[in-house]
């Protein structure tokens, strides 16, 4: 085994690129990232943006490689990826190892994505014995107070133990290995309602008008029915203080964790490829939402992206990239090729814009959820159907069947089509023609049904199942 033929990737769930510490955020919420993106090995991405705006469809890009119309994960509960789409750890050769951890089910059986890995191990509390093993579990009731809620029965309080317990199977893993391996990584922790560990948890408070203890009881209490909030109008100001303050101190737990995986990668002397991003993002009160439906701003599509020992591409770093040209450019590092892959190899290639995708199904499904609260709510919604953004540095052009919209960045509200004439024309013929040749193809219906476990951690999470 070489340097570079394996890979370790590690996606951070619903973590906004204007959140951390890489845009220049008055917090500092994640100095590793910062710290491993400053390395000579280390490049850290300014305008990485996903295909989706929810775990499914970026988590299926990622592991296939492919657009959205090729893999069709768009929302629809019982759909997950064809089998003539091959999985990254099935794009492989047979020497490689593979192993999944995720805590998220829409980024491995939920979608169809755990296929083809040696292993799997889905980390949530009421499966812990069977995917984590007692050893683990015994070995991280002492970090309990760390990286759990500390001295509490509520389960939820302790999410930040299934990333910490991670962690230690993801060291497992990299100290076991002779062979290339591929180890793909999802901390679901930051997943709201965001519950910060009892040794984060005060990181930010000391700005904040309520208690530690009161703040938690906010955070977790909003976000109980993330609909209801919606239908109830969001956030109040001082309520949005709070939640970001907790959404911030996750982020420096999870920073935490990936500096724990970083260190064990470093003490190989055959250092793998490291990609650590997010899925998406999270709105934090814009238009009076929560969470992560029916937008395609940058709040939720733009997200943070640094590599370590990914070579020659330093000059895309200013540049708009996409999951799909990394895990393409990852996989060509290690002498791996496939026709499937859709991307750019970021060594040689670059993109003029960046492409996400939100389903119409997907937005009605919530709307309807959100009319079960109140009938009245009307939604944000002005492109009802499937919606496509085109996202250059300084353009998005929001694109449907219904409306064409035109976004001078950062301004995502004032639609400027009427004042750049010129620059909507290019972009909507750069959009058809895109669209033209990425025609949307069905994904497969799921033949077996989820463990009743997996349903209740997508319901818990606000997904419609």
């Amino acid at each position: 085994m070489t340097d570079r033929d394996s890979i370790v990737w590690i996606t951070l769930e619903s973590i906004r690129y204007d959140h951390t510490s890489l845009s220049g955020y008055e917090r500092d919420t994640t100095p590793s990232l910062r710290s491993i993106g400053s390395t000579p090995s280390g490049n850290t991405f300014h305008q990485c943006i996903s295909h989706g705006n929810w775990t499914g469809t970026s988590s299926a890009s990622i592991l296939t490689g492919t657009t959205p119309p090729t893999h069709g994960i768009y929302g629809e509960s019982e759909l997950v990826i064809a089998d003539d789409i091959a999985t990254v750890p099935e794009l492989l050769p047979d020497s490689y190892e593979s192993l999944s951890l995720v805590s998220n089910p829409n980024a491995g059986p939920a979608r169809g994505l755990d296929r083809g890995f040696d292993d799997v191990k889905y980390i949530v509390p009421s499966r812990l014995r069977e995917d984590v093993g007692l050893q683990t579990m015994v070995k991280s009731v002492p970090k309990l107070w760390k990286h759990g809620g500390g001295l509490t029965f509520d389960i939820e309080r302790h999410k930040g133990l299934s990333s910490f317990m991670t962690v230690d199977l993801a060291r497992e893993f990299v100290a076991s290995q002779d062979d290339p391996y591929f180890m793909y990584i999802h901390l679901g922790s930051s997943h709201h309602p965001y519950l910060p560990p009892s040794a984060f948890v005060d990181q930010f408070v000391d700005e904040l008008s309520v208690t530690t203890d009161q703040a938690l009881d906010i955070a977790q209490s909003k976000y109980e029915d993330i609909h209801e909030l919606i239908a109830s109008g969001g956030l109040s100001a001082t309520e949005l203080e709070i939640v970001e303050a907790m959404y911030d101190a996750t982020l420096a737990h999870v920073d935490y964790c990936v500096e724990q995986i970083y260190d064990a990668v470093r003490q190989r002397d055959d250092e793998p490829t490291l990609v650590i991003t997010a899925d998406h993002g999270d709105l934090l009160g814009e238009r009076d939402l929560a969470g992560h439906k029916f937008l395609l701003d940058d709040a939720l599509t733009h997200v943070p992206l640094v590599t370590y020992n990914l070579d020659g591409v330093d000059a895309r770093t200013d540049e708009v990239v996409q999951h799909g040209d990394v895990i393409k450019t990852a996989l060509a590092q290690a002498g791996v090729t496939s026709e499937q892959l859709e991307g750019v190899d970021l060594r040689s290639d670059s993109r003029e814009f960046a492409v996400t995708q939100r389903s119409g199904s997907n937005a009605q499904q919530n709307i309807e959820q959100i009319h079960s609260h109140d009938p009245a709510f009307e939604p944000p919604v002005r492109h009802p159907k499937m919606l496509t953004a085109f996202r250059s540095i300084e353009h998005k052009l929001l694109y449907s069947e219904d409306e064409v919209e035109l976004f001078v960045l950062p301004d995502e509200t004032t639609d400027m089509k009427e004042q750049h004439p010129e620059v909507c024309e290019r972009m909507v013929s750069q959009a058809r023609e895109w669209l033209d040749e990425h025609e949307t193809r069905p994904a497969a219906e799921r033949d077996h049904e989820l463990d009743s476990s997996i349903k209740q951690h997508l319901s818990d999470m606000g997904y419609i199942v």
